[in-house]
């Protein structure tokens, strides 16, 4: 398949952003930044209030305030909110690092806001969270494929981690490619413990 709208955000180590913000990506109407969080500290998020935000935990988990509530994110579970333009994040334990991304999209109608999202990886296979959102978690050679099922204009990929060949295109650990127009994104997972996400835009 040729791709004629297509673009990569490349990412060279020189250029990781100090502790905590480490890599920040934006993307028309999406806002992709990922986070490294020492132990027992905190950050203070600026967010758009026009925009749905997603806290997804890559290692560990987080405290969120938003306002008086406080909320525990963990592993394979997303926090998604509305209306709000700020948040407070913090790493509760003594002694590990955690990693995390916050994903700000268009604004989507959300049933309940805050609200807790629960989902199980299953290695070696693209999970979909919701219809804008999936992620895999591959431990070698694997060869996958995201269907454009409902029908969206763009499509984000990031590479949390390992190494992708997307769509003849090499993609290492915190790099992303956007596609538009699409029917299907062929890709293959070549390093042990690869993970990479899609978002719908």
């Amino acid at each position: 398949m040729i791709f004629r709208n297509t673009h990569i955000h490349p990412f060279k180590a020189e250029n990781r952003l100090k502790s905590p913000l480490i890599r920040e990506i934006e993307s028309e109407n999406l806002l992709l930044s990922e986070y490294e969080l020492e132990p027992d500290s905190t950050v203070n998020i600026v967010l758009d209030k026009n925009k749905t935000i997603y806290i997804i935990p890559i290692f560990g988990g987080v405290d969120v305030f938003l306002n008086e509530v406080s909320i525990f994110v963990h592993i394979e579970k997303i926090l998604l909110f509305n209306n709000m333009d700020n948040c407070i994040l913090k790493n509760s334990f003594e002694a590990s690092v955690v990693n995390f991304l916050v994903i700000q999209v268009q604004k989507e109608s959300l049933e309940n806001s805050p609200s807790l999202l629960n989902f199980h990886l299953k290695e070696n296979e693209l999970i979909a969270i919701k219809n804008n959102l999936s992620i895999g978690v591959f431990l070698g050679k694997v060869e996958e494929r995201f269907l454009n099922k409902y029908k969206v204009d763009t499509v984000f990929c990031y590479t949390v981690t390992g190494v992708f060949e997307i769509e003849n295109r090499l993609l290492s650990a915190k790099e992303a490619i956007t596609f538009k127009d699409f029917r299907k994104v062929n890709f293959e997972s070549l390093a042990s413990f690869s993970m990479l996400i899609f978002v719908c835009k």
